[in-house]
């Protein structure tokens, strides 16, 4: 990194939910298709000698791909607790009302 004068490429994921990664994520800006699964868009946070520079990749089909997933994981769960709920596994149902 010392030769690159201080500046370097990280990639990381963004899902951690930390204050940086809500902060790009939430940066309105319009994303340039680079190719047909790949869009990006510059993000800049910061002034001066404190400020980052952010490249935000997207991949339109993988996010579909993890939409369908979790909406099948959550009708999975659903199903589950209707079951319990109808004591199928002997457990008795507990109202929470």
């Amino acid at each position: 990194m010392a030769l690159g004068n201080g500046k370097y490429i990280l990639g990381s994921r963004m899902r951690a939910g930390d204050e940086v990664s809500k902060e790009v994520l939430a940066r309105p800006g319009r994303y340039h298709e680079v190719k047909e699964n790949l869009r990006v868009k510059e993000v800049i946070v910061g002034d001066g000698e404190r400020r980052h520079r952010y490249v935000v990749c997207h991949n339109p089909a993988e996010e579909t791909r993890q939409r369908e997933h979790r909406e099948k994981l959550v009708q999975m769960l659903e199903n589950e607790i209707a079951l319990m709920e109808q004591g199928a596994y002997g457990f008795q149902a507990i109202s929470t009302q």
